[in-house]
């Protein structure tokens, strides 16, 4: 045997950056006002997803959180050769905001844009206190609080990534396709809300 050659099946992922809170000042400023009189808010049904009760729509942020997306996803259409760079634009069609309690989740579902996007602003907790806090004594449970990813591999297995969402991802947002099947898993060692924005993105 002379030689060995390997390839892998091509794929799409994710993209993501972090954020200064400068950046952010507006959309952070208005999680601020809604979360001070959640009353005067417009709540968002999104569905059959989740079972979140804190679902908001977002208004006055729109144009600084698509200044920010609309370089992400012309970097996402050339990463990972997704469609023609350069000859599309973008539109932030719509954006919520999650204030998400201990025990709350979503399950496996998708998003209506060409592309969509989750940015966390508060993130209560630390994954390591997660795990300790669910696993037992024989064993560690690695996807309690995880934003997880769910996908077919070339064989036709349902593959699942997970990302460990703690303290140290705020202020990070990640952009996939809104096809892209998703789900948040429960926390359970805080009684502080996690908070998070994601939206849909469509060819404008």
């Amino acid at each position: 045997m002379k030689e060995q050659l390997y390839w892998n099946f091509p794929n799409v992922g994710f993209l993501g950056v972090t954020l200064d809170p400068q950046e952010l000042a507006v959309t952070i400023k208005e999680m601020n006002d809604i979360q001070s009189n959640f009353s005067d808010a417009k709540i968002i049904p999104l569905g059959h997803a989740g079972n979140l009760k804190q679902e908001y729509h977002l208004k006055n942020c729109l144009s600084e959180l698509e200044s920010i997306l609309q370089p992400m996803c012309q970097q996402y259409l050339k990463t990972f050769d997704f469609d023609r760079p350069g000859e599309h634009s973008f539109k932030l069609k719509t954006a919520w905001i999650n204030f998400q309690k201990k025990h709350e989740f979503f399950q496996n579902h998708t998003h209506s844009g060409v592309f969509s996007f989750a940015l966390w602003l508060k993130v209560p907790f630390l994954i390591k206190d997660e795990i300790a806090f669910c696993s037992p004594t024989d064993r560690e449970i690695q996807t309690t609080a995880t934003f997880n990813f769910h996908y077919t591999d070339a064989l036709g297995r349902i593959k699942t990534y997970t990302i460990p969402v703690d303290n140290t991802f705020e202020n990070k947002m990640i952009v996939f396709p809104g096809n892209m099947t998703h789900s948040v898993n429960p926390f359970y060692t805080s009684d502080d809300y996690r908070v998070c924005v994601s939206g849909n993105i469509d060819y404008s």
